[in-house]
């Protein structure tokens, strides 16, 4: 053992309380006050809020249990290696566990910190056809290493000190996207209902549309690694392009596809799933291939591309697409969708001004997440100092 540490059983340290879903066919169960906790509402750390709240007969007429305030809560299906404390006490559904520790040998945050540790064996030990989970014995047999409660404070200091400047720093983020949001509405308002009356245009008149390459164009064989990449909709983040470098075609093959080849100052949009999700092409993906989840659209005017991706990305305009898509088990768009989408046209100075201001906040942003990257990499190496 690493540390010399002593190892225990979570059966022997903690009991575990489950939970339980009340009926649906009743909905006067989900009227109440009551917070009901599901894997959906464990996005953060401090379980604050609920989706949904139940009655105290819910509670009486289903297998669900009101954990108290404080409580630490993990998910044994679906969701695997997530892990909250209880903010104010709140029901849990069966997909959850309240975890519960039957001896003071054990600092509930050191616990919370030691069960991040391990969440990748956690998942990797997931079963089940289509949603993942372990059992209750899993669970009982994991062994946590168990230092003097001194050395079990300090370890919790000093990972929480890391993850309090990644949470700050996230919120930093946050607040950034936020600043180039309001940015775009203070200078051009909603680009659907135009209130300050720029030109308008859609764009068919100002751009080719494009759809990306289906059917008998590329085959299994013509996937390679480390080839050029094919931009699809999960390879769209936040705007931008994050490649895949085994998602590629070789040369030979990208040859017979360059009318789908993209350049620089091309949006290239999502056709099927995610429908809104977008990307502007910079010179670094210059030259990658559409892929076949994807069009694109290349202006034939003027245009700055990162105010028009700043354009696309505004919630109006999903909607606008969500609400055209075709589809009944899966949207999707086409060419003519995209081509009929609303664009407002400003002077095209106010374009590039805009366009200055976001790359001064995304600079910003590019930093402070640089900066994240580098904690989380201290944390990591931290964790394993201690854990592993």
């Amino acid at each position: 053992m690493k540390h010399n540490w002593e190892y225990k059983r979570l059966g022997e340290i903690c009991s575990f309380i489950g939970g339980g879903t009340p009926s649906k066919a009743n909905s006067a169960f989900y009227c109440g006050d009551i917070p009901w906790a599901t894997v959906r509402d464990m996005a953060d750390f401090k379980l604050s809020a609920t989706e949904l709240h139940i009655t105290q007969d819910a509670i009486k007429q289903s297998a669900t249990n009101l954990l108290p305030k404080g409580m630490i809560v993990i998910s044994t299906h679906v969701g695997l290696g997530k892990i909250c404390e209880l903010m104010q006490d709140t029901a849990i559904n069966q997909d959850l566990k309240g975890v519960s520790f039957n001896q003071c040998s054990v600092n509930k945050h050191y616990f919370v910190q030691w069960y991040r540790s391990i969440a990748d064996y956690i998942i990797a030990n997931g079963r089940g056809a289509t949603v993942k989970g372990v059992t209750l014995d899993f669970i009982k047999n994991l062994s946590i290493p168990v230092p003097p409660m001194e050395t079990q404070e300090k370890i919790v200091a000093e990972l929480d000190q890391i993850n309090d400047l990644i949470a700050k720093n996230r919120e930093l983020v946050s607040q950034l996207d936020v600043l180039a949001q309001s940015l775009f509405y203070d200078t051009f308002g909603d680009p659907i209902t135009n209130p300050k009356g720029f030109s308008k245009t859609s764009l068919k008149e100002v751009s080719t549309v494009k759809i990306g390459p289906f059917g008998s164009l590329l085959h299994k064989e013509d996937y390679i690694s480390g080839g050029t990449p094919l931009v699809n909709p999960i390879h769209m983040q936040d705007g931008y392009v994050v490649a895949d470098n085994d998602f590629t075609i070789d040369d030979n093959k990208k040859e017979t596809l360059s009318s789908y080849v993209l350049k620089r100052n091309d949006i290239v949009f999502g056709r099927r799933g995610d429908i809104g999700r977008c990307a502007l092409i910079t010179g670094n993906e210059d030259g990658y291939l559409c892929g076949t989840g994807s069009l694109f659209v290349r202006f034939i005017i003027p245009i700055n591309s990162l105010y028009a991706l700043w354009c696309f990305k505004q919630p109006t305009i999903t909607k606008y697409l969500i609400e055209r898509a075709k589809g009944a088990t899966m949207l999707n768009i086409n060419c003519g969708i995209v081509e009929s989408v609303p664009l407002i046209l400003p002077p095209i100075a106010l374009q590039e001004e805009f366009a200055t201001k976001v790359e001064a906040i995304e600079a910003q942003k590019a930093k402070v997440e640089a900066e994240i990257a580098e904690l989380q990499t201290l944390l990591d190496a931290r964790m394993d100092y201690w854990f592993n």
